[in-house]
C-alpha cells in the first residue's frame, strides 16, 4: 500500500472553474479635486479656514508677549 502525496491527489489537480469575466459592480469615483473629500467645501472656505488660523495665532502671540510683558 503506497502512500498517494496530498498534490497527486485527484481532488487536487481539478482545475478550478474559471472567474466570470462580466463585472458584477459599478465603481462610481467621485470628480478629482477639493469637492471629493468627505465633507464637500468650496475653495473659498479653505482660504478662509486657514486666514481665521493665521489671525488667531497672531492674536495669540500678541496676548502671549503682552501677558509677559506685563508680568515682569
Amino acid at each position: 500500500m503506497g502512500c498517494q502525496s496530498l498534490l497527486e491527489s485527484p481532488a487536487v489537480t481539478q482545475a478550478a472553474p474559471a472567474p466570470s469575466v462580466t463585472p458584477t459592480e459599478t465603481i462610481v469615483r467621485p470628480d478629482p479635486g477639493l469637492a471629493s473629500g468627505r465633507w464637500e467645501a468650496p475653495r473659498w472656505a479653505f482660504a478662509l479656514v486657514a486666514a481665521l488660523t493665521v489671525l488667531g495665532g497672531l492674536v495669540w502671540i500678541a496676548v502671549a508677549l503682552r501677558a509677559r510683558r506685563m508680568g515682569s
